[in-house]
């Protein structure tokens, strides 16, 4: 299909399945607000017991402390581990919402199955992503401590190639980093589909399946361009978060191809068959 038809098919797909994309809005909009009496609850002990002119906005403005760098990372693992398992369990209703009903049972009752390894998938790509980020990290170092050394004094030759150096590796990295970002961007959906997957596995057909198609995931992007400027506020973003949720994944479909072998329903048979065992068993 080409990026035009996907776009079609996902609306069509939505207009026949409006359950579904309110099911998307409710998700989304409860995770703003749990995201917001968090941030709120966090505020309010701070001011009680440490600080009390702490706000969210103190962490980024004057001196950061060690414990506010901590305080950070722990904020931003808990939000991230939330979004991705609620980002999980959207796209299997989604897949799910021209599947069968058993598989939608099963992800019903059974998410933590599906979610768990999703979310551990995505923890590892985060820190894999952070890994191979490591030289862009070092680069900026280097420009910035020579940058302060041309400041308090005059720089050699040599230094003044290291800073060449640092600048021109930092532009290429980029490049590298954006290039196998995107090649990467398939692994959710792999594991989405087959949560029993390895995740080297997963990153590698990622990958495989990629090459070539970063020029097409460039411009079926841009064509979202227009609609991001007004999803800077929260309320129209939720009007466009189920066609949003909807697109990606037939674009999926779609690059994946022959690989996309849904797991769950057979594991949605297999365990329909392990229920009626169980009642049959408990009858007697």
């Amino acid at each position: 299909m080409t990026d035009k038809e996907i776009r079609v098919l996902a609306r069509e797909r939505l207009a026949e399945n409006t359950d579904v994309a309110v099911i998307a809005i409710v998700y989304f909009f409860g995770a703003i607000t749990v995201l917001h009496l968090f941030e709120s609850f966090i505020t309010a002990v701070m001011n009680m017991f440490v600080d009390p002119y702490y706000s969210f906005f103190t962490n980024f403005v004057g001196d950061i402390s060690r414990s506010d760098i901590f305080l950070l990372i722990v904020r931003f693992l808990i939000y991230f581990c939330f979004f991705t398992s609620i980002e999980t369990v959207l796209i299997r209703y989604f897949i799910n919402m021209n599947g069968s009903s058993e598989a939608d049972r099963f992800t019903t009752r059974n998410w933590s199955r599906i979610v768990i390894p999703c979310v551990q998938g995505a923890i590892k790509l985060l820190l894999y992503k952070i890994l191979v980020s490591l030289p862009l990290f070092l680069s900026i170092q280097g420009i910035i401590h020579f940058r302060n050394k041309s400041i308090t004094s005059q720089l050699k030759m040599t230094d003044l190639v290291f800073f060449m150096l640092c600048i021109g590796f930092l532009l290429v990295w980029i490049g590298e980093l954006v290039h196998y970002y995107v090649s990467l961007s398939l692994v959710p959906y792999i594991l989405a589909i087959n949560p029993r997957a390895n995740f080297f596995d997963a990153c590698d057909l990622s990958v495989k399946l990629m090459d070539g198609k970063h020029l097409r995931v460039a411009v079926f992007w841009l064509h979202f361009l227009p609609y991001m400027l007004p999803c800077v506020l929260v309320y129209p973003l939720l009007l466009f978060y189920p066609y949003l949720l909807e697109v990606k994944l037939l674009f999926a479909q779609e690059i994946i191809g022959d690989y996309w072998q849904d797991k769950i329903p057979a594991m949605a048979r297999r365990w329909e068959r392990q229920q009626e065992r169980l009642t049959r068993r408990s009858s007697v």
